[in-house]
């Protein structure tokens, strides 16, 4: 079992559960409702960065909702993924998704996301920041 594997599992779990955070500041009160669609995953596992990568099948067979599918059947290979020049990149988003359930009903921290606050260059379009309190990690919404 790889990381890959581990992901979509992770995430096929997170598709059968909503949260619901009510959040406030400043007397001021936001509700924010997670879901979680399969037709997300392609785009937050960095699929996006495996073009170098043959996974034996056609793209249509393993893109958008089909990803969790074909990785949980065995259909497509996941040890291809970490022959990817990127695997660096892809392997931060796929641990990512294996602790967000953790993160999200356990200790956590959300923050108003602030792109010109990051060292670098910034393509990231998210509107809040979750930090783990207990290991620190952090995932963009």
């Amino acid at each position: 079992m790889g990381l890959f594997l581990d992901a979509a599992r992770a995430w096929d779990e997170l598709c059968r559960i909503s949260y619901s955070i009510e959040l406030g500041y400043r007397g001021k009160q936001l509700n924010v409702n997670l879901t979680f669609e399969p037709g997300d995953l392609p785009h937050l596992a960095g699929m996006q960065y495996t073009k170098d990568v043959d996974f034996g099948l056609r793209r249509a067979e393993y893109y958008g909702v089909n990803l969790i599918s074909a990785v949980l059947s065995g259909k497509l290979d996941e040890s291809r993924i970490y022959s990817a020049r990127a695997w660096p990149r892809i392997e931060g988003r796929l641990k990512a998704i294996v602790n967000l359930q953790q993160t999200l009903s356990g200790n956590f921290n959300i923050a108003k996301f602030n792109p010109k606050k990051v060292q670098g260059a910034c393509n990231i379009n998210a509107e809040y920041v979750i930090k783990n309190a207990d290991s620190g990690e952090t995932v963009k919404d």
